[in-house]
């Protein structure tokens, strides 16, 4: 038995073949192969149906499937619509833009208020950590290092001894900054001090460390961004982006670092409401 998809003229369907549901083929096409599983589009009959295809026509419906995702993606990659290149360069592409108004609106809500207030602005080292310790911690080390501050960083996630790429190291060039001899230590290479500053990137990572150090260290965690103007509760990971979002980010990071410096204060949730 197997599943007939509209008949061209002259063809007759066979003693064991079944007429396809209505919209199989559009829903066919629509389905990706990996991301989304047949029971989220089509109902439990037309997956019979399915099943029973014979290769060649599954082969065909697949074929549908990759052709209309690589249409989708071409004309939403940056390099030929102006409005994802402005996404890219901006927030790191559309999906980044999505977490980040995401972040935004929680943070307008009330949310992150524990990682905005800075129990203490004195003698403390800042040490900033991010997922793999290569483009975004490193930079705000050693930009704080050279505004004169007790810095360090470190990688949740970080392979020890790992280099920053290429477009990390040309960015941070234009700050004055070199990041061809850093090499990534994870969290277990940093020797904490009682007066550290943990500063986080992002407020998965800062709710990580959080629970890993424990109560009494769960208020020497703040996030970075929150200390910038404007406010930035999220700052996407530039790994593997180009040159104008790595700039974006590093700006947005060197901003923050020079408010902590210049004006330091209780909360940044006060600030905003003033």
């Amino acid at each position: 038995m197997r599943c007939v998809h509209s008949p061209g003229q002259g063809q007759q369907p066979g003693a064991g073949d079944v007429p396809c549901p209505d919209g199989l083929d559009r829903q066919l096409t629509t389905c990706s192969r990996n991301s989304w599983p047949l029971e989220r589009w089509l109902r439990p009959s037309e997956i019979a149906h399915y099943h029973i295809l014979d290769v060649r026509q599954r082969v065909r419906a697949l074929s549908s499937c990759v052709d209309f995702e690589h249409r989708f993606f071409e004309m939403t990659s940056p390099s030929t619509n102006p409005m994802a290149r402005w996404l890219a360069d901006r927030f790191g592409g559309k999906r980044a833009a999505l977490r980040y108004a995401l972040h935004q609106g929680r943070y307008r809500l009330g949310a992150y208020r524990q990682f905005s207030v800075l129990r203490r602005t004195a003698d403390v080292r800042l040490v900033f950590f991010c997922k793999g310790n290569i483009c975004r911690s490193p930079f705000a080390e050693r930009y704080a290092l050279s505004r004169g501050l007790d810095a360090a960083s470190f990688g949740l996630e970080a392979g020890d001894g790992s280099t920053s790429p290429k477009g990390a190291v040309d960015a941070a060039r234009a700050f004055g900054i070199d990041l061809e001899t850093h090499r990534a230590r994870s969290r277990g290479r940093i020797d904490f001090r009682p007066m550290d500053l943990l500063l986080a990137f992002e407020p998965e990572h800062a709710q990580q460390l959080s629970r890993a150090e424990g109560r009494e260290r769960a208020s020497d965690v703040v996030l970075l961004g929150l200390f910038s103007k404007p406010r930035h509760p999220y700052l996407h990971d530039p790994y593997g982006h180009g040159p104008a979002y790595f700039d974006r980010c590093y700006r947005r990071i060197a901003a923050a670092i020079d408010e902590l410096v210049l004006k330091p204060c209780s909360s940044a949730f006060e600030r905003t409401r003033r």
